[in-house]
């Protein structure tokens, strides 16, 4: 007799009446006296698992084991809890084991983009609902004392290690602060999100920068100046924010498009000027 039709057996035995598949998912059942250990161990290993494996898998068996879980809430999170109570020891031991270990951190490596990417989007949409918006307010609010110390004696220290290890970072909080000046310079108040007036994500900003770059450009000279050219470079405006006559314009003046890598030296010292003349 073949293992699946010694399954196929104990199954029509124990299935004794079903009642509203669809809608209960439950099923009256008959117990059948059926001593697994008695199988040989070739039957036990191909059989029992392999099947419960394909019918976990199976549409019907994650139909079933989804609404039994919605079902029975309250029963899981007893049995959980009862089970974490009562095999502390055992949990231990499983989490500090070097396999589980070795394949945490390996789909951590993995996923460490698809993650960020996902932990990004959802802090948008949070950020935006009025719950978090309300929320934030108050503890601010009621908050005040203790995060001014904490930005006084922790944040300065915190930007400047992060920039100089992570170039995305670097570009947001750069791409951040020229967008809030040039709004600020003409006497406006920045009211979106700096990725949303630039057009763009950072990650797709940094890409179309580079793209421009000369020859002598990279991350590392960004900023530098000495007088000279082709020393440094900075991230400029090809139409100058000075032109603007509106917040509409000034908006506009801030999308990934009227910004390009510029020597420094250009850009402090030849077109500063060349501007200053035509105001």
């Amino acid at each position: 007799m073949t293992i699946w039709k010694l399954i196929s057996i104990v199954i029509y035995k124990n299935k004794k009446k079903k009642v509203d598949y669809n809608n209960n998912m439950e099923f009256e059942d008959k117990k059948v006296e059926f001593d697994y250990e008695t199988l040989p161990v070739s039957v036990k290993s191909d059989g029992k698992d392999k099947y419960w494996k394909k019918y976990r898998n199976s549409d019907k068996g994650k139909r079933t084991r989804k609404q039994y879980s919605e079902n029975n809430k309250e029963k899981i999170k007893k049995y959980q809890k009862e089970y974490r109570e009562n095999n502390k020891d055992k949990s231990i031991e499983y989490q500090k084991n070097e396999n589980r270990q070795q394949y945490l951190q390996d789909y951590r490596d993995k996923t460490k983009e698809t993650r960020k990417e996902y932990d990004r989007i959802r802090w948008i949409e949070k950020s935006k609902s009025e719950t978090y918006k309300s929320y934030k307010k108050e503890y601010d609010k009621t908050n005040r004392d203790k995060l001014n110390e904490y930005n006084r004696s922790y944040m300065p220290n915190y930007k400047k290690n992060r920039k100089s290890t992570d170039p995305i970072y670097r570009i947001r909080i750069l791409i951040s602060d020229l967008i809030r000046n040039s709004i600020k310079s003409k006497g406006y108040v920045k009211k979106s999100k700096a990725f949303d007036i630039l057009g763009c994500s950072f990650e797709e900003f940094k890409i179309y920068i580079e793209s421009k770059f000369e020859t002598w450009m990279n991350w590392d000279n960004h900023g530098l100046y000495n007088g000279q050219i082709n020393y440094g470079w900075d991230l400029d405006h090809i139409i100058p924010i000075s032109t603007a006559k509106s917040e509409d314009e000034i908006l506009k003046l801030n999308h990934y498009t009227n910004f390009q890598p510029l020597c420094s030296f250009t850009n402090r010292y030849i077109k500063s000027n060349k501007t200053l003349c035509h105001l």
